[in-house]
């Protein structure tokens, strides 16, 4: 089982794209009401809670005992870990060297909109293959011509066309429910339906 930064990761069965994946962006808010005059509204965290789920269809009993045991030592709510979004957050416009510190992605304001949040320094280059390379940004910059570059905390390690590589957030999530159900097919196949709930205010600094 891969582990970064002391928590496991959720690399290892990819969700099944049969279904759109659904994601809700919340916010942890405290509100305070008088009953008279205005309503004061914190959010208390200032970047908003996502929550996702993703299907899996398990083939082969060695598939399905793996993603059981990860589940297993999730012990429900109690333990948290790291989930890629599987989504095309980050669209890089130039090839990847292996030594390579910067990358040039398409212009989507990462630099003033996204990468304030420390939640969404943490990315996840996937290749054809379905392996993985987990890097954090250290720094953006806005090229102002349709692109930005991201500075990395070390060297990529690995390089990568711009056409064959996925490159996502890597989220610190937790299960929603402490029980999950899975629905067998027959005795070597299976589907299960994971909840995460995004731990913005856990991620590592």
């Amino acid at each position: 089982m891969t582990t970064y930064l002391g928590f496991d990761v959720l690399d290892f069965v990819r969700p099944n794209r049969i279904n759109v994946m659904s994601a809700l962006f919340a916010h942890d808010l405290a509100k305070l009401d008088y009953g008279t005059g205005a309503v004061l509204v914190d959010d208390k965290s200032g970047v908003s809670k996502t929550e996702t789920e993703h299907a899996y269809l398990l083939d082969g009993r060695a598939n399905i005992a793996t993603l059981k045991s990860f589940v297993d030592a999730r012990k429900g709510k109690a333990v948290p870990f790291w989930v890629p979004t599987w989504q095309r957050d980050l669209v890089p416009t130039l090839d990847i060297s292996s030594v390579a510190l910067n990358i040039t992605v398409e212009y989507i304001n990462y630099t003033n909109l996204v990468y304030p949040s420390t939640p969404r320094h943490y990315i996840t280059f996937i290749s054809s293959s379905g392996a993985q390379v987990y890097k954090k940004v250290s720094n953006t910059f806005d090229n102002g011509d349709g692109t930005e570059t991201l500075t990395l905390s070390n060297q990529v390690g690995q390089a990568y066309s711009k056409d064959q590589v996925l490159i996502s957030y890597l989220t610190l999530c937790r299960l929603s429910e402490d029980a999950t159900e899975y629905t067998w097919h027959h005795r070597e196949l299976a589907e299960v339906s994971l909840k995460f709930i995004e731990i913005v205010t856990e991620v590592p600094i």
